[in-house]
């Protein structure tokens, strides 16, 4: 018997793929999904960079939506990532690049101790 025959799937392919995958939103679900509420915003505030603090918003919108660990490319967040940028920010310049582990690590954290104290 292989190792691969002896896992237990609970679910199926499809099922993880739309856990895991990005949500796709429409507008007025990006306006309530990426508004931040007083600690939200004091966890915002606390980022040194405006690419940190860009990523905290939008990784904590998805985490509202589906409270698990994403891991996304700059491609599949592009469209989201741009209105975040215009929200938050007049001079919405940024690099179109992906998170490396320690930057999501790090507002990962950040999101979970924020939510813990709601």
């Amino acid at each position: 018997m292989s190792q691969s025959s002896k896992c237990l799937s609970i679910l199926l392919e499809s099922e993880i793929n739309e856990l895991y995958s990005h949500p796709s939103l429409t507008s007025e679900q990006r306006r309530h999904y990426f508004s931040l509420n007083d600690i939200e915003l004091d966890s915002f505030i606390r980022f040194k960079d405006r690419y940190s603090q860009l990523y905290f918003v939008l990784l904590l919108g998805y985490f509202k939506i589906k409270p698990v660990i994403l891991n996304l490319t700059f491609s599949q967040v592009k469209d989201n990532f741009k209105f975040v940028a215009s929200e938050y920010f007049s001079d919405n310049k940024f690099k179109q690049q992906n998170l490396s582990r320690s930057q999501k690590s790090r507002i990962y954290n950040r999101i979970f101790n924020t939510n813990h104290h709601c």
